[in-house]
């Protein structure tokens, strides 16, 4: 086995060998980004994964099966014998807490490696720490680190207030759910939209509605919600720009972000209703 120093920053224990071709993560490192302590990591599940079939007390999730006997990197040793966990035995545990145990630290830490791989990145990493020469990953690292200390609070506290909404407050419990499930890609450019994403509420109507019209009685009645709404969750008005709608140039027309979506559809399933 190759023994190989680590690269620390914040506490943070990267390993690249030196050919490159394998890389790894001490376990306090994966601890610290998938929110657990090491040594919940280390008795529950690696140990789990590293032991035999016929020694296994339980049997692994199916996420990591493929990973059985692979909780630790055969190839790569820290300094005094300490155990790496290979990059792709770490993407597996983060996908596995994020998806399966729906952990948000974990969810977040998987995003930011999802694109290239935890493997590229932490060869891009330790060269750009070593060298001094990439603030940028660094401060990507950083981020995540100081992301992932402050979600678990965030999320006891959305835990609190979801527990209210839904007994007392079904209105904002709808918009809450609404936010939740608020994903899906924009189209590129149509009337109404704009370069920035965002949508008058006739293009909203329109693109994320399939093709939805109303009377005008009742489309004013639901602009005139949308707006009383956005003003009292938001705190100021929508902001108003001029676009070409149906072929016709309106002026002054409220338009709203993605993340506003959730309360035009409030609005109009009041209307509809």
């Amino acid at each position: 086995m190759e023994t190989v120093n680590p690269i620390i920053v914040d506490d943070i224990e990267l390993y690249v060998s030196a050919d490159g071709q394998e890389s790894g993560m001490s376990i306090s490192a994966l601890a610290r980004f998938i929110g657990k302590t090491e040594a919940s990591l280390r008795t529950r599940i690696l140990s789990n994964i590293d032991k035999s079939d016929e020694d296994r007390a339980k049997p692994l999730p199916k996420t990591l099966e493929p990973f059985a006997g692979k909780a630790f990197s055969t190839v790569l040793a820290g300094v005094n014998g300490a155990k790496i966990v290979p990059a792709k035995t770490c993407e597996a545990l983060i996908f596995y807490y994020a998806f399966e145990k729906q952990d948000s630290q974990a969810l977040f830490a998987y995003r930011k490696f999802a694109q290239k791989g935890l493997h590229q990145w932490i060869k891009e990493a330790t060269n750009s720490i070593e060298d001094r020469n990439d603030s940028k990953l660094l401060a990507t690292m950083q981020e995540i680190l100081s992301e992932v200390r402050g979600l678990k609070e965030v999320s006891k506290r959305y835990t609190a207030i979801r527990e209210k909404t839904s007994t007392y407050m079904t209105g904002t419990d709808e918009l809450l759910n609404l936010l939740e499930d608020n994903s899906g890609m924009l189209p590129s450019a149509h009337d109404g939209l704009f370069p920035d994403g965002k949508m008058s509420l006739e293009a909203w109507l329109y693109y994320k509605k399939d093709g939805l019209t109303l009377p005008r009685p009742l489309f004013r009645r639901l602009a005139s919600i949308v707006a009383e709404t956005y003003r009292s969750l938001v705190k100021d008005d929508p902001e108003k720009r001029h676009c070409i709608v149906a072929g016709k140039k309106k002026y002054n027309v409220s338009v709203y972000s993605e993340i506003h979506f959730p309360i035009l559809q409030v609005a109009l399933n009041k209307v509809m209703a």
